[in-house]
């Protein structure tokens, strides 16, 4: 057993001499040729850096940025419920959403939105506090701008997606938004992923928003009093000066459809 073993050893002994020096001049020529490969490497991204900034040119200045999407606000309108005739509003009619107020909103609205006509569909002052007579009239109506004036002289409301209507839950689209006009413009758009507390109408009133920090607007069936929170629905901050709040004016404005364009036959 000891013999087999030193001739093993021996035989390894003699196969490592035989073939170290072949291994280390093949490590050596491979050596070498990486240290060519390199340098030539080098060489060449100099020769190509020193071409690239001897042809750079100077950078042309970046394009204008397009102009803001200029278009004319739409009259508002009344019409009247007999004749069907169709006159111009004011701000001397005493409303509360005055031409002051409709460019800000009207770039809030959804595009297919901007270029109609706003339609008086329902006031307080001629129709009465009476949610019955407000879903009456605008149950045809479809997306509405609702105004309301509280006794603070604070003005806001509520742009609705969808036309109201009582429901068990909300409803309403991520195109909503809720506003306030006076003393001070701001509009606050429905924040994505918050919640789905948009629109809601039921015997007791109407309500905007919903979540942990309240509605953004709550009126009672009366069109009297209301309430107003912060809102994580549109990260609104309150409408009015005061939480609860009482109503002193109400409208609700509808949307002119375009008449379709007829088509002649031949």
């Amino acid at each position: 057993m000891v013999a087999c073993t030193q001739a093993l050893h021996r035989l390894l002994w003699n196969f490592s001499l035989m073939r170290t020096p072949h291994l280390i001049q093949h490590r050596e020529a491979l050596e070498k040729r990486t240290r060519e490969s390199m340098s030539f490497f080098v060489h060449m991204a100099r020769a190509w850096y020193t071409t690239a900034t001897a042809n750079k040119t100077p950078q042309s200045p970046p394009p204008p940025l397009p102009a803001p999407l200029q278009f004319d606000i739409p009259d508002r309108v009344r019409v009247h419920d007999d004749t069907g005739d169709v006159t111009s509003i004011t701000d001397e009619a005493s409303v509360l959403l005055r031409k002051e107020y409709l460019a800000q909103i009207f770039r809030t609205l959804p595009r297919r939105l901007q270029s109609r006509r706003l339609r008086l569909v329902y006031t307080t002052d001629e129709h009465g506090f009476s949610l019955t007579n407000f879903l009456n009239r605008t149950k045809e109506v479809g997306q509405t701008v609702l105004v309301i004036r509280d006794s603070k002289e604070n003005v806001f409301g509520v742009f609705a997606s969808e036309g109201w209507h009582i429901a068990h839950g909300y409803y309403g689209t991520g195109e909503a938004f809720v506003f306030k006009l006076s003393p001070e413009l701001k509009i606050f758009q429905w924040v994505p992923n918050s919640n789905n507390f948009i629109l809601q109408a039921e015997e007791t009133g109407l309500g905007v928003g919903g979540g942990a920090g309240g509605s953004a607007l709550w009126i009672d069936n009366n069109f009297k009093h209301g309430r107003t929170n912060s809102c994580p629905t549109f990260e609104s901050e309150p409408l009015s000066t005061e939480e609860n709040f009482l109503c002193l004016k109400l409208e609700c404005w509808g949307f002119i459809k375009p008449k379709a364009a007829r088509v002649s036959s031949y």
